[in-house]
């Protein structure tokens, strides 16, 4: 499919299905497969699946629980071990309760039992299915979206840096494919050929796994290129499996085992410079609108970068021009949300983007800075780390390596600007000219403020909630979901017949005396049902004592409805 201005591109989901019950197999298969939207393969033993599962990607795997030499959760366990994130549901006629709560700890999305009318069950399993996918498909969307914005960034720094265009190159799409996970990444220059006709020629490759060699045909004439219509020279991004290509392009697309694609134009001062292939070659991926959006971010850099070899390449010596290259690269600093800044070895400024130069320095006009120390624009650091020396003040200090250079460096500064603390985390990475003399450093500084107040304002809350829950007189305890006591307090250690000290770190579990006790199984089904259970459970102390408690179990899920803490209250009167 085409995608113009980062629409979302869909493909064929695979599905795994695993069920000793061939009958059971068709009917989930013919359901799924309905629509379209979905490809379910199928077996019929847990080690077939794992079998499949090392070989090929799948979106999702559905399993039942009962099936020769290994259940569904040993199978789970078994995918966890070397996958933490496909999404699992289990799909068995075994309701149990230990059953639902066993696979809903190890790991499991979904827990469906088989029943009932079956266009109901077959409906909910569809929707499970969807709905694991998209919340999985999200997360990675957004993770790898985080991940090329963050690239974006450190890829400005290489162009400013002064390094050699083709290292600059090959580094910067080294970070865009580790960002986007794909397995091989493409550079082409629009440029003319021999015949001086136009064309498209791949100038940089990475790939994930071993060298890559460019191909010394690898070339698409202009008026050749997608579907007969020329959408990269339109300015427009295409998207989608390599069946949509012409003739000429899929044969070589098939030839480098590309199943699908994610090109964009690489634009420059509104003129199409080149073009950048994001692909994959172990399966068909479906990218999402926020990904694209960063992918398109990351086209523009490079349309950068090729437009400023163009201009070093074309001896560009004269003032006006070298202001021009300075203002485009300029412009392409602002649009980072960072603070950018390049100083001399004297610890002068040499470059500021617009965000240093307003929010650190406090100038409207970002040459004011140039030539000048940041000394003559604010107090040396008032509110500076305290752990932080005179020598890492004003950008940080930067260690030497084994060569006798300075390595890239990251620190934590703080300082007050117009009477408000900045907080800023800093990456400064020091160039050298060819002959190793260093000739500066450059910086970058993420505003942390708000993350830092919030660490702040959490501390404050959490010493507070301390004090409160150690002078309450109601037995309270903060369990993880595993059941390790994180705290407690005074009264439940005295109702347990236990020192502070002594319950801290122990498993609930593990403690002598509460057995297979009512507070233990509403622990587990708590966590389960994700809703409180109050009870009624006897227990003897350390000291041989019987004492009859009543205790409330609460469990505390967080944004992805996972429970993260468990608190319960005991105490040997009724709580309401």
């Amino acid at each position: 499919m085409v995608s113009r201005m980062g629409e979302l591109v869909t493909s064929t989901i695979r599905v795994l299905h695993v069920d000793d019950e061939p009958m059971i197999c068709d009917v989930t298969r013919l359901c799924l497969e309905r629509d379209g939207r979905f490809k379910v393969d199928v077996v019929h033993s847990a080690e077939e699946a794992l079998a499949l599962l090392r070989m090929s990607p799948y979106a999702c795997v559905i399993s039942d629980y009962e099936m020769p030499s290994m259940n569904g959760l040993e199978l789970l366990k078994e995918i966890r071990s070397f996958d933490s994130e496909i999404p699992f549901i289990l799909f068995s006629g075994r309701g149990r309760e230990t059953v639902v709560i066993e696979a809903i700890n190890t790991g499991a999305d979904f827990y469906i039992q088989k029943g009932g009318d079956a266009k109901s069950l077959f409906a909910e399993l569809n929707h499970k299915v969807d709905y694991a996918i998209s919340k999985q498909n999200s997360r990675l969307a957004l993770k790898r979206r985080d991940a090329i914005l963050e690239a974006v960034s450190l890829v400005a720094t290489l162009f400013l840096g002064g390094e050699a265009f083709n290292k600059a190159l090959n580094e910067s799409i080294t970070l865009f494919g580790l960002a986007t996970e794909v397995d091989r990444v493409l550079v082409f220059r629009h440029e003319r050929d021999s015949t001086g006709e136009r064309a498209f020629r791949c100038i940089c490759g990475w790939n994930r796994i071993g060298e890559l060699e460019i191909p010394k045909n690898c070339s698409f004439p202009s008026g050749t290129l997608f579907l007969g219509e020329d959408m990269i020279i339109q300015g427009e991004s295409v998207v989608g499996s390599t069946g949509m290509f012409s003739d000429r392009s899929h044969k070589y697309l098939h030839s480098q085992e590309i199943r699908s694609l994610a090109a964009f134009p690489v634009i420059a001062e509104r003129e199409v410079r080149g073009m950048i292939w994001f692909c994959d070659c172990l399966a068909e991926r479906e990218w999402a609108g926020v990904e694209i959006d960063a992918l398109q971010a990351a086209a523009s850099i490079i349309g950068s970068a090729l437009r400023q070899d163009e201009m070093r390449s074309e001896l560009l010596s004269g003032k006006e021009q070298y202001e021009s290259m300075y203002s485009m690269m300029h412009q392409l600093c602002d649009t980072v949300p960072d603070m950018l800044w390049a100083k001399d070895p004297e610890g002068r400024y040499i470059f500021v983007n617009r965000e240093a130069s307003v929010r650190l320095l406090g100038c409207s006009d970002i040459s004011v800075p140039l030539g000048r120390k940041e000394s003559e624009f604010i107090e040396p650091n008032p509110v500076s780390n305290p752990n932080m020396t005179s020598e890492n003040h004003d950008g940080g200090s930067l260690n030497k390596g084994i060569t006798g250079k300075l390595s890239t460096g990251r620190f934590d500064e703080s300082r007050m600007i117009n009477d408000q603390p900045l907080h800023l985390d800093i990456r400064k990475v020091p160039f050298y000219d060819q002959n190793g003399g260093l000739i500066g450093t450059v910086s970058v500084g993420r505003d942390v403020t708000a993350d830092r107040e919030r660490e702040r304002i959490f501390t404050l809350e959490r010493k507070k909630y301390s004090s409160i829950f150690h002078q309450v007189h109601i037995g309270l305890i903060t369990c993880l979901p595993c059941g390790e006591v994180s705290d407690i307090n005074r009264r439940a250690a005295e109702l347990l017949g236990r020192g502070c000290e002594e319950m801290q770190g122990i498993n609930l579990y593990s403690l002598s005396g509460l057995g297979d006790t009512g507070l233990l199984r509403d622990f587990s089904a708590a966590q389960a049902l994700k809703e409180p259970i109050h009870g009624k459970s006897e227990y003897v102390d350390k000291k041989g004592f019987l004492r009859v408690l009543y205790y409330g179990v609460q469990p505390y899920l967080d944004e992805a409805s996972h429970v993260m803490e468990v608190l319960i209250t005991i105490d040997e009167h009724y709580l309401d």
